[in-house]
């Protein structure tokens, strides 16, 4: 009874740990990097890099049933000079599809500590 005992642990271990993970293409490594840097970057309070993420041509900012334009350097402004960095940032439940080869989608929340109290928005899609 033992005997066949462990040759069941063993083949359903083989069966769970044997199998293959699939390999990431290029750009999975690359989309990854990106917003492991991002969160990184958040962490450290680097402003000039957090703001040099962003679109030359501008950002929508989406939220609150409503949607704004805003310039690089507008943007790049609030960064350097007005935003709050977090004591603690996280991403939770982060996927990401690719959609053509200059498009993504990537949903996620993430999990963000303030001075004050910890925050835990959705990550609207976005391309």
């Amino acid at each position: 009874m033992k005997f066949r005992l462990v040759i069941a642990i063993l083949a359903m271990s083989i069966g769970v740990f044997g199998q293959a993970t699939p390999k990431m293409s290029a750009a999975e490594k690359e989309i990854r990097a990106f917003f492991d840097g991002y969160a990184e970057d958040l962490r450290q309070h680097r402003t000039e890099a957090i703001a040099d993420r962003y679109d030359r041509r501008g950002t929508y900012l989406l939220g609150n049933g409503g949607k704004e334009l805003v310039s690089f350097e507008d943007n790049k402004r609030y960064y350097t000079t007005k935003w709050k960095g977090p004591k603690s940032f996280v991403w939770k439940d982060f996927s990401f599809e690719i959609i053509s080869k200059t498009a993504v989608v990537a949903m996620g929340k993430f999990e963000w500590q303030g001075e004050k109290r910890i925050r835990r928005p959705v990550l609207t899609p976005a391309c």
